[in-house]
């Protein structure tokens, strides 16, 4: 129950570059048993199970969606985690916390959400322990971005569209807002680029391929699923606006 990618060997299996990627997110940030942690964002809970039960510290959740939070409670007890994932519904712009309350914090993927980036991360800043880690996967665009280029202007805004996002940003802007935030840069780089030799694209998942895996991925996989979509509306079984969402997926996701 993980939405999100990684890098991959071509020996690797999805599950375990999943895995893999966020125990090393945990090893990064000096996370240890009964350490208190925050994960900024957390969805249905994927990463924070994987990270709880790699570290044995206590993870809090931190949510705006009441139905996501469900779910990630339901999942953390059905696999016997619910002593160390705990929740809270809030908004990452405003932590309903004291100052200095964490011995760590991280985000997958989640503040790439945040209209204010420094905003989010001078939040995140407040409430860590001094002297302890932040440590995150951040969406961003590459430097070889070109505002001038309509390809590339319309691959960023069906991203955008497509994902929920604010403006995704240069990784240039990250940092900055991040030193002016208060943290010190210990480590940042790019995880797309990979050795063909050795590695699969975080992107692969996505690619589409006529496999039983891959199949939904591909063009007709995607069109028969928008088509099962507008049935199951049609029918009254999926709310009203599902195919709506559907079809602005088709374009952009």
């Amino acid at each position: 129950h993980s939405f999100h990618f990684a890098p991959r060997h071509k020996y690797e299996s999805f599950a375990a570059s999943i895995a893999r990627h966020e125990m090393f997110l945990a090893t990064a940030i000096k996370l240890k048993k009964d350490m208190v942690a925050l994960d900024v964002g957390c969805g249905v809970g994927g990463p924070q199970r994987c990270i709880a039960r790699f570290s044995q510290a206590n993870v809090v959740g931190l949510n705006n969606n009441a139905y996501q939070l469900k779910r990630a409670k339901d999942l953390s007890a059905k696999q016997g985690l619910s002593h160390l994932c705990s929740y809270v519904k809030a908004d990452f712009m405003n932590i309903p916390a004291e100052n200095e309350t964490y011995d760590a914090v991280y985000q997958v993927e989640a503040t790439c959400h945040a209209p204010d980036k420094y905003g989010v991360f001078k939040e995140i800043h407040r409430v860590l322990k001094p002297g302890t880690y932040f440590g995150g996967y951040e969406w961003v665009i590459t430097d070889k971005y070109d505002a001038n280029n309509p390809d590339h202007v319309a691959v960023k805004r069906g991203i955008e569209v497509g994902n929920g996002l604010p403006e995704l940003e240069l990784p240039s802007h990250i940092r900055s807002c991040l030193e002016r935030a208060g943290f010190v840069v210990v480590e940042d780089r790019d995880l797309a680029p990979y050795n063909e030799a050795f590695e699969v694209p975080w992107y692969d998942p996505l690619a589409g391929s006529f496999s039983i895996a891959g199949f939904k991925h591909t063009w007709v996989g995607r069109y028969l699923t928008n088509r099962m979509v507008a049935a199951l509306e049609f029918c009254k079984i999926a709310p009203e606006g599902t195919t709506e969402v559907s079809n602005m997926l088709m374009k952009t996701a």
